[in-house]
């Protein structure tokens, strides 16, 4: 069995793996050491079973989790359904993501998609 220690990979539930080529990317998370500001990616190894995080920008869906995500394109993941935090009126909530979208892995691009 392999353990990661937090600051490698934190605990992380309702994320979802794809699988591209020999690496399994991790996308998502609900959890207590959860940031809801952000979406983590890791990508892990299949081969040496490396973990590390994937830096990202672009259109991000924030603190995104209970989501589906498939292989879209070659290097692409596409994401929809699940849960996004909202800002508003100095708060934050979760509610239903109803948007798309891609997350480039080679260079980390979030993009919404149009359905």
């Amino acid at each position: 069995m392999f353990a990661y220690p937090e600051s490698v990979f934190p605990p992380t539930e309702f994320h979802t793996a794809t699988l591209i080529g020999d690496q399994i990317y991790l996308i998502g998370s609900l959890g207590y050491a959860r940031h809801p500001e952000e979406t983590p990616v890791y990508s892990l190894h299949s081969e040496s079973f490396r973990i590390e995080r994937l830096e990202t920008h672009g259109d991000v869906p924030l603190g995104i989790h209970g989501h589906r995500a498939t292989l879209h394109a070659e290097h692409e993941i596409r994401i929809e359904g699940g849960n996004v935090v909202q800002h508003g009126d100095g708060e934050q909530s979760l509610v239903p993501n109803t948007k798309s979208y891609a997350l480039n892995v080679r260079d980390g691009a979030w993009r919404y998609c149009a359905t």
